[in-house]
């Protein structure tokens, strides 16, 4: 299925312009990025993926009235990179169970790639820590979930965005 972006956007203020009337838009013609298309790299290390939620959030306080009626600042308090994924649990995926111990992370990227266009998610420095075992039920395939968070690594932010198309 084609890749999804939901979005929550907050806001200090908002400009309202006639009804009907919209920023130009361009719309493309090219093919979405596919799910099945993506590739994730650990560590250096291809892996399956049967689910992926990357979640950004700037901690945003959100009550910031300070002796007026609307609101006067939208200021960030802080700021986090949510990983989840789900992935098949199998010899090749063990190694991703319970890598808390490794206090520096690893580097991470999902990459998918249409029709000479790419998106690259390049995460610095990815930590899961001790995750819930995986579940056995009845005879179905087993799965792993693995919820972590992507960090700083020295200067390099802890999620890096790329679209690159070439003609």
């Amino acid at each position: 299925q084609p890749l999804g972006l939901d979005w929550e956007i907050e806001a200090p203020q908002e400009t309202l312009g006639n009804s009907g009337t919209f920023a130009a838009l361009t719309i493309s013609n090219t093919a979405p990025f596919v799910f099945s298309d993506g590739v994730l790299t650990i560590a250096a290390s291809t892996y399956q993926i049967m689910q992926v939620s990357v979640a950004l959030d700037w901690h945003l306080k959100l009550d910031r009235f300070v002796n007026s009626i609307t609101r006067t600042d939208l200021p960030s308090m802080d700021f986090s990179c949510q990983v989840q994924l789900t992935v098949p649990y199998t010899s090749d995926t063990a190694a991703l169970f319970d890598s808390g111990g490794d206090v520096t992370g690893a580097s991470a990227s999902l990459v998918f790639t249409m029709a000479g266009t790419s998106l690259t998610l390049a995460l610095a420095n990815v930590l899961f820590p001790a995750n819930r075992s995986p579940v056995v039920q009845n005879r179905d395939e087993i799965t792993m979930n693995l919820a972590g968070e992507s960090r700083r690594s020295g200067s390099t932010s802890p999620l890096i965005a790329t679209l690159d198309s070439t003609p």
